[in-house]
């Protein structure tokens, strides 16, 4: 099997041709990633252990192919958590682990954001006279340098180890996550030193309308609650609706309470939660 090709497998009843589910397998190199809310089981059928059975199906023919991992993602409506429960029991059951804390995904409409102000007293420029490895360095500094943030985010290795981080800040620099221009990359300076940052996309998706997403937002300890965060969101903000974005996204560990906070100031609401699961093969 080729690497990122598609492995359809069912399970059905002994005695008849009638399928009780499905489940979707892409391999990427070692990794093996089930399709998103799959096994698809019918209600009526998840009791008959169908679940269980695709699963095991799915690992077994990832480990003949030289898989050393399988993950999956569980994205359900924030007010609606009971809908993700047979899922996450199922992958719990069948040996998965969650991987770091309930990530929470918010929404902005663009339309209702555009009178905030904010603080005078710092400037926000862009990232001409920055490289990556000086964002790589803002995003270990606001997101790795205290225990409290430490706590929050050291298990995400995207933004607390350096190879990781500008692994992640090239894929957003060469487009791989969507339209990303000088002007998304932001940096708040207090008294001409820089205090906090910000990265920004646009995703090209043919079935919603333009938005942006907040990829990467920080602000360094000793200059936090002064605004920076709330000044930076705001900018970008501007600079989605200049491209047409009708909305934005924002996400953030459930357990970081600030920032939750601070985004709903912005105007964000809490739209889904997230898990991920692992299971070593």
């Amino acid at each position: 099997m080729k690497a990122d090709s598609l492995i359809i497998t069912e399970a059905t009843l002994k005695k008849s041709k009638e399928i009780l589910g499905v489940l979707g397998i892409k391999l990427r190199r070692e990794v093996g990633v089930l399709r998103r809310w799959e096994p698809a089981v019918p209600l009526k059928e998840r009791s008959s252990g169908a679940g269980e059975v695709l699963i095991e199906k799915a690992l077994q023919l990832l480990q003949r192919e030289g898989a050393k991992k399988a993950v999956c993602m569980i994205k359900y409506p924030y007010d609606l958590p009971e809908t993700a429960e047979w899922h996450i029991n199922l992958y719990k059951k069948s040996g998965f682990k969650q991987q770091g804390p309930i990530g929470l995904q918010l929404l902005a409409d663009l339309s209702h954001t555009g009178t905030l102000l904010h603080s005078p007293s710092f400037r926000i420029t862009t990232k001409e006279s920055y490289s990556l490895e000086d964002f790589a360095n803002f995003t270990l500094k606001a997101y790795a340098s205290t225990p409290e943030d430490k706590a929050i985010h050291e298990w995400d290795p995207f933004v607390s180890v350096r190879e990781k981080v500008l692994e992640e800040l090239l894929s957003i620099k060469n487009g791989k996550l969507g339209f990303s221009p000088p002007e998304l990359w932001k940096i708040g300076l207090v008294k001409d030193k820089a205090a906090g940052f910000a990265v920004s996309f646009m995703p090209e998706d043919k079935y919603r309308p333009t938005y942006g997403v907040i990829g990467l937002i920080g602000v360094f300890p000793k200059f936090r609650r002064k605004g920076v965060a709330y000044a930076l969101i705001v900018e970008m903000h501007k600079c989605f609706r200049k491209y047409g974005c009708h909305y934005a996204y924002a996400g953030t560990p459930k357990t970081n309470k600030k920032a939750v906070n601070l985004y709903k100031k912005v105007g964000y609401t809490p739209v889904f939660e997230i898990i991920n699961f692992e299971k070593q093969l």
